[in-house]
């Protein structure tokens, strides 16, 4: 009777290793190169938004086809136009598909074009990410009192930041408001600082330009 019982186990054992369970599960990685890299991937049908790679879980019916139905897409970055990806059927290849629905984990595609998004030349920087400027001023002596634009800043060494906005990309300059610097032992010393602005910086996010004054 143990014998029998043991026959049972092992032939069970077999069939279960051979066939995929309901609880395994195989995924899709569906890759799209772009520069710039890494846009947000919108599934047109879904709603769902993705980061750079979609990944999701392959249903049974696309187990049971070897059919996966990818899209349509659209590709968004900060500062660049929309590009959509049209709906495309995939056939998932006979070798990946038999190990997908032995148990494999994952089915990596990539879509075959590389796309390059286009600037929007009508984006001014993004409001939320806003590039930076941050102005150190040092003085000597130290503990001089810096006044912006009649305001009391604090003392030096003092750090300064200020968000980069639409009319300094227009006018390629960044300028300060009047600073002035003042000590009881000197007489005050005021200046505007100023700091030439790339206008390609505005297709970039959450960077910091850094300068240095001594007043």
């Amino acid at each position: 009777m143990t014998h029998l019982t043991s026959v049972v186990l092992i032939s069970l054992t077999v069939l279960l290793n051979g066939c995929m369970t309901s609880s395994s599960k195989a995924n899709l990685y569906f890759i799209v190169r772009t520069e710039p890299s890494n846009p947000t991937i919108i599934d047109l049908r879904t709603g769902e938004r993705h980061f750079a790679v979609i990944n999701r879980v392959l249903t049974r019916e696309e187990l049971d086809t070897g059919k996966v139905i990818l899209g349509p897409f659209e590709l968004r970055r900060a500062g660049h136009i929309p590009q959509r990806i049209p709906e495309d059927s995939v056939i998932i290849p006979s070798d990946v598909l038999d190990l997908l629905r032995r148990g494999g984990r994952d089915f990596d595609h990539a879509y075959p074009r590389f796309i390059k998004l286009e600037k929007d030349p009508d984006y001014w920087g993004s409001n939320e990410r806003r590039n930076r400027v941050e102005i150190t001023i040092n003085s000597e002596p130290r503990g001089a009192r810096i006044y912006e634009d009649g305001a009391f800043r604090g003392s030096t060494p003092l750090r300064l930041e200020f968000a980069i906005e639409k009319k300094h990309y227009q006018q390629g300059v960044f300028r300060s408001k009047q600073i002035i610097a003042a000590h009881d032992e000197c007489l005050p010393e005021g200046q505007i600082l100023e700091l030439e602005v790339d206008p390609s910086w505005r297709y970039q996010e959450d960077r910091t330009v850094c300068v240095t004054s001594l007043l």
